[in-house]
This record gives C-alpha cells, sequence and structure tokens, in this order.
C-alpha cells in the first residue's frame, strides 16, 4: 500500500506479500532470488547517510498479501524465529486496502522466506514490535473496515496467539478495576524495557465517521506471572498523550484503511525514557518522557523539525552507534537522520526513485564491526533492503551480508555521541540494546519462558 497526495494508492503489485513484489518466475522453492540492486540505490544520499550502500534482501510471494508496512529484527532464537532474521506485517491482500493477515520471516542472508503466522484475528496488521526477553511478538491490526475492529496481539515464538486485546476480550470479565484501553484505529507498535517491565505501545488513528479516540498513545503492561485480574496476560493499561493529530484533526473523514493517520511510529531512549513517535497525519514527531512509567497523559514536546523535512513520516528508529533518530518518509521516499535534541537534519538518502508513498517499514541493526545496519520496506515492489556501510557485508550469502541484532537488554554498551544516548530499544521495528548482542546472534534455541 502507498499513499498518493493525501490518499494511500492501493495495489502497486498484485499477489504478493511481504517484501514481496516479484513475478512467479523469480521464485524457486518459496526462496526469493531476489535482485541485488534496489530502485534508488544509486543515490549516495547526503551527510551521516552518504556512507551506505544498499541491496534488495528478499522477494517473496506468499497468500496474496501485500505492503511491508512496518519491520521487526528478531532479537533471539526461539519457536519459529531466529536471532537475526526480519519479521514483516502486510497490510493488504491484493488490492484490498486492510485485508492483509500475514506476517513473513525473512532471513537476510540467503533471501529464504516463510509464514510466521497468518489468518485471523491476525488482520490489517500495521506494527510490529518484538520482546527482548522472550521473543513475543506484539502486533498493532488496524483492521479491514473504519478502525472500529481494531485490536492489539501477543504472538509466541512459535507462531501461534496468546492474548488478542480488543474492545471485547478488555471488558470480558468484571471485576477488574483499573483504566481499560480503547481501540479506535490502532496504528503502529512500539516496546520499552524499564526496571524490568517490557510494555507495548500503539498509537490510534480514530474510527468511524467521525474519528472517535483517535490521536492517542497507550502503554500496555503485560504481567504474565501477576495476579488474576480479568485482562489478557494479566495486563494493566495507561494512555501516556492524547491530543496528537489523527484523522479528525486533518479532517480525514470517515476512517478508512486507505486513508488512517495519526501516531505511527514508535521509538524508545531507554536511558531517558522517551518515547518518540513519528505522525503521519501533520509530519510531526512528538517526545513523551517518562513513556514506561507515566500512569495518565504526560507532557510532550515536539522534536523541532524544520517546516518541508518530514513528509509522511511513518516508522522511525534510534541509530544504535549515535542515538539519532532515523525516519522513513513515505511521501518522499527517503530516509532522514535527525538530531533528536535541536531538530537538525544530519542526513538524507532517497530510497527509491518511483512512485511516491512507497516506503512504511524501517528496523536497524548492527553488523559484526559494530556499524549500523537499516533495513526498510518498499511498497512500490513489495520488497526488504538494506543499507549497509561500505567494507561491512559481513557473511556472504545471496544478500550479502549476516548481521548482529542489537541485543534485548535495558541496559548495555554502544557508546554515545554527543551525549545522546545509544544504548536504546527500537520501537515498533526492534527492540534493542547492546549488553546481550551476543544472545541476538546465537541461533541456538532458548529454552520457553512465561511468554508476554
Amino acid at each position: 500500500m502507498s499513499r498518493n497526495s493525501g490518499a494511500r494508492r492501493w495495489g502497486a503489485s498484485v499477489g504478493v506479500l511481504a517484501f514481496a513484489g516479484v513475478s512467479a518466475g523469480m521464485l524457486l522453492g518459496g526462496v526469493a532470488q531476489a535482485a541485488t540492486t534496489p530502485t534508488g540505490a544509486g543515490n549516495t544520499g547526503t551527510g551521516t547517510l552518504a556512507p551506505f550502500t544498499a541491496s534488495r534482501v528478499s522477494s517473496v510471494a506468499m497468500n496474496g498479501d501485500t505492503d511491508p508496512y512496518s519491520i521487526a529484527v528478531v532479537p533471539l532464537s526461539a519457536g519459529k524465529l531466529v536471532a537475526g532474521n526480519v519479521l514483516s506485517v502486510n497490510f493488504n491482500h491484493g488490492n484490498t486496502a486492510g485485508a492483509g493477515t500475514s506476517i513473513v520471516q525473512v532471513d537476510p542472508a540467503t533471501g529464504a522466506s516463510s509464514v510466521f503466522a497468518s489468518g485471523l484475528p491476525i488482520s490489517g496488521p500495521v506494527g510490529i514490535a518484538i520482546n527482548p526477553v522472550n521473543d513475543g511478538v506484539w502486533i498493532g491490526g488496524f483492521g479491514a473496515t473504519d478502525g472500529s475492529t481494531s485490536n492489539d496481539m501477543l504472538i509466541l515464538p512459535d507462531g501461534t496467539v496468546k492474548a488478542n486485546y480488543n474492545t471485547t476480550t478488555v471488558n470480558a470479565k468484571p471485576g477488574y478495576s483499573g483504566v481499560k484501553p480503547t481501540f479506535d484505529g490502532v496504528w503502529g507498535e512500539g516496546v520499552s524495557k524499564h526496571a524490568g517491565q517490557v510494555s507495548f505501545y500503539y498509537g490510534t488513528t480514530g474510527s468511524g465517521a467521525n474519528g472517535t479516540g483517535g490521536g492517542q498513545v497507550w502503554r500496555i503492561d503485560p504481567h504474565p506471572t501477576g495476579t488474576a485480574n480479568g485482562q489478557p496476560v494479566n495486563s494493566t493499561y495507561a494512555t501516556i498523550a492524547t491530543g496528537l493529530a489523527d484523522n479528525a484533526s486533518s479532517k480525514a473523514l470517515p476512517v478508512t484503511p486507505g486513508n488512517a493517520a495519526g501516531p505511527q511510529g514508535f521509538a524508545y531512549n531507554d536511558t531517558t525514557g522517551v518515547m518518540y513517535v513519528s505522525n503521519d497525519a501533520d509530519n510531526t514527531i512528538t517526545a513523551i518522557p517518562d513513556a514506561a512509567t507515566a500512569t495518565a497523559p504526560t507532557h510532550t514536546r515536539r522534536v523541532p523539525v524544520a517546516a518541508g523535512v518530514l513528509n509522511t513520516p511513518e516508522n522511525i528508529a534510534l541509530n544504535p552507534v549515535n542515538g539519532d533518530l532515523l525516519v522513513v518518509n513515505a511521501a518522499t521516499n527517503t530516509l532522514t537522520e535527525i538530531n533528536p535534541a535541536t531538530g537538525a537534519v544530519l542526513g538524507s538518502r532517497v530510497l527509491d526513485t518511483g512512485a511516491h508513498n512507497a516506503l512504511f517499514g524501517l528496523a536497524v541493526s548492527t553488523d559484526a564491526h559494530g556499524s549500523p545496519v537499516i533495513y526498510y520496506s518498499n511498497d512500490n515492489d513489495n520488497t526488504l533492503n538494506v543499507l549497509r556501510t561500505s567494507g561491512t557485508t559481513g557473511t556472504s550469502g545471496a544478500t550479502g551480508s549476516t548481521v548482529t541484532p542489537t541485543g534485548g537488554a535495558a541496559t548495555g554498551g554502544g557508546g554515545s555521541a554527543g551525549g545522546r544516548d545509544t544504548t536504546l530499544l527500537i520501537v515498533g521495528v526492534v527492540a534493542a540494546t547492546g549488553a546481550v548482542a551476543a544472545a541476538g546472534a546465537w541461533r541456538g534455541r532458548r529454552p520457553a519462558r512465561n511468554q508476554a
């Protein structure tokens, strides 16, 4: 799915899925024989993004789903999941917006792909975050209608659904007296780890004819070993931001899968406790302090980015080397690196010179040399692509690289740049800190843990 002049353009490629968008003739035994150079790869970029070289990882066709909206690097090996692989959620089915029901796993070293999970209650998945402790996969689903059937869910590493959070299930049992979330156009998915608690986040676009309930950011705190409280995974909840731009404020009504917009991308700074949220309704990035502990909407601030820098910003991540923000802009097909304190643009790169409104998914890892490895998905051809710095290609394979995901602990190494934190969780795309980078590189099997 792509955006075009404020509305999404559906079905740039039909009958393909998740990083997919090639003809059946390019497939061999379910493994994509990927092209090596994505559209726009010749653009060298500016500033911090100039040293990177682009290559295509995978193009596959599965289940007829298309339009990879969010991607995540797997931090650990457990169940079906292999550390260092990339998961994608796929929003469309053919040309039908919000009808996708598949999550695909891709090995970036070979381009081999497989379905990790598919079918209901996965519905119009738009965001993904992975628990850095146990590989629990959290999916934000917009749904196939007007946002009123949205959900958030936990999928275990074996691909089975553990918990489905929606308007019905959070109100299913009496006796819970805490705050209960709303699910009005779930948009995106994020993760944080703070003081031993792993939490998950989603934004809302609003739902229905009037865009009810939009512009909010909700946090889910699962307690898998806690006291039973009638909620999925004994969860508690908090709304940590309200009044952000959404469908109603941008007058894009009624809400549909084709015009949904609001708080979408999430990136958590593990040291400062700030959650950065990109918003494709008003081209902004909002900083939410104390995101993992706030019990009510907190004071937020805008990252002071100059007008025109952000153009339909979708997913966002933190550079694991210097702590800067990386954001993909769908409307201009660009990747931009931004100083989160000053809003200064440090680097920019065109990632696709074709039709605009192609970029959504973004995930960042590091290679064996500690250099950033930047994955992005492209809706124009439904592919997963990668940017690497020259000379750090790692283990040669179909894609030319085997990378190490950046850990999954709350603290760890990685250094800092200009006082900005570099031991962090990359949210909405990949949970990351430096302390357990070795665990992220281990491809053995890990014993099952309490899953949340």
